[in-house]
């Protein structure tokens, strides 16, 4: 079963963003996301919300809800001190593997190593 796009949305959170400025100058681009879509007859909504700082590295947490429930997060924090990697999906989730497949995650979302 494969996922079915139902609805996206997407608001820029930095009222500073300049695609010019996106690596050093402050004009980062930070989407909040959020993603409808069906699977195996189930809806579900996606959640990216990010406040990554270009050159200064990644910063963001991607959600994925059923019911408002949250099933799995991931907090990747690469801006502040210690760094944050903290993966909640799996490999062994369909669904999860889908979503990564789709683009919506990155092998570093993940809590396992696929094995």
């Amino acid at each position: 079963m494969s996922i079915r796009i139902l609805e996206k949305r997407e608001v820029e959170q930095n009222s500073f963003y300049n695609s010019e400025k996106t690596n050093d100058g402050g004009g980062y681009h930070q989407p909040y996301r959020e993603t409808f879509f069906e699977y195996e007859g189930e809806t579900y909504r996606f959640v990216l919300d990010s406040s990554s700082c270009g050159d200064f590295g990644l910063r963001y947490t991607k959600t994925l809800y059923k019911h408002d429930e949250v099933l799995a997060e991931s907090n990747i924090n690469e801006v502040d001190t210690p760094e944050v990697w903290d993966g909640g999906f799996s490999h062994k989730n369909p669904l999860h593997v889908e979503l990564l497949e789709m683009g919506f995650l990155k092998l570093r979302d993940f809590m396992d190593d696929g094995e």
